[in-house]
C-alpha cells in the first residue's frame, strides 16, 4: 500500500510518471462511481518490467478523482470489505 494518502497529477506526464512507479500492475475487478470520483478495485500482478510486491490475486483499491475528463488525483484505499490493509475483518472467515 502506497499510504493511503492522496497523490495529486499534475498533467499528463506526472500521471504517466506516477504510473510507471508503481511495482504491480491491476486488472479492474470492481467499479464504482460517486460524484466526480470513481472508487475501483485491481487484483494485482507483476508488470513486464517488474515482480510486483504482493502475492498473485492481492486486491487493492483506489480512488480516482475526475476533473474535466482527466484524473487529477489518485488515493489508494482499503478494499472494501476487507480491513484498513486489505485483510480480511476479524472473524471473516476466508473460503
Amino acid at each position: 500500500m502506497q499510504g493511503g494518502i492522496g497523490i495529486l497529477l499534475n498533467g499528463r506526464a506526472g500521471a504517466v510518471r506516477f504510473n510507471s512507479s508503481l511495482p504491480c500492475s491491476g486488472l479492474i475487478v470492481q467499479l464504482e462511481a460517486k460524484l466526480n470520483s470513481v472508487i475501483a478495485v485491481f487484483e494485482l500482478s507483476d508488470r513486464p518490467s517488474s515482480a510486483c510486491d504482493a502475492p498473485p490475486g492481492t486486491l487493492a483499491a483506489a480512488r480516482f478523482v475526475i476533473e474535466d475528463g482527466l484524473i487529477t488525483v489518485w488515493q489508494q484505499l482499503p478494499v472494501p470489505g476487507q480491513g484498513p490493509r486489505g485483510d480480511p475483518p476479524p472473524g471473516d472467515a476466508l473460503t
